[in-house]
């Protein structure tokens, strides 16, 4: 994907490590970020082509009473069960990156100089992400060590500590993402310490 005057940097992270705050102070800054969650929530609303081939796939019951997708439901019946999950990603997936790719063509006729897009699980899927050309020059990792992985989970959404480490331990391990990013943000203390890392690299890039 043509890249000319403009730098494309992939947010990532595990998950409850804080990608949604740092999305949110980028924004506040003034930064474009497309959050390819939010993408994938909007492809499967009713109506929509991703809509229809769910529906025929796993049924009717993972709908709410007003016929759009339950997606929690959705989650319970894939978590577990490989085949499923591949299943409902080649669903989902090419819409997500499709509507990736125009968010970016569009930022690049506004001149934009940086755009963030915020995958989080950028790691698992970048090769995927590579050959449908969406390519990064830099991504930043929003890192939370393991326990504090968990303690947040259990507060967060109510889960066990048996149902924590079950979603923990399906993505890869935060400490061997650290490998495959350039710079790490410490999500681990007060937000004005993740704010003074974030101008830190934001800085190093001729971005503020």
């Amino acid at each position: 994907m043509g890249q000319n005057k403009i730098k494309i940097i992939g947010l990532t992270g595990g998950i409850a490590t804080g990608k949604t705050t740092v999305k949110n102070i980028l924004i506040k800054y003034g930064y474009k970020v497309i959050d390819a969650d939010e993408i994938s929530r909007e492809v499967v609303k009713k109506n929509k082509p991703a809509y229809k081939d769910i529906v025929d796939f796993f049924g009717k019951d993972v709908l709410n009473s007003n016929d759009e997708i339950n997606r929690e439901k959705l989650g319970g019946i894939i978590f577990n069960k490989k085949d499923l999950r591949n299943k409902l990603n080649e669903i989902v997936h090419p819409r997500v990156y499709e509507s990736i790719r125009n968010n970016i063509y569009k930022y690049i006729k506004e001149n934009q100089k940086v755009i963030f897009i915020d995958i989080p699980l950028l790691i698992e899927v970048r090769k995927r992400l590579e050959k449908e050309k969406i390519i990064f020059d830099e991504i930043w990792l929003i890192y939370l060590n393991k326990d504090e992985q968990i303690k947040r989970l259990m507060n967060r959404d109510r889960y066990t500590f048996k149902e924590a480490m079950s979603r923990i331990n399906a993505q890869i391990d935060i400490d061997e993402k650290i490998k495959y990013c350039d710079i790490v943000i410490d999500n681990s203390r007060d937000i004005e310490h993740t704010k003074r890392q974030l101008k830190v690299a934001l800085s190093k890039n001729d971005f503020m």
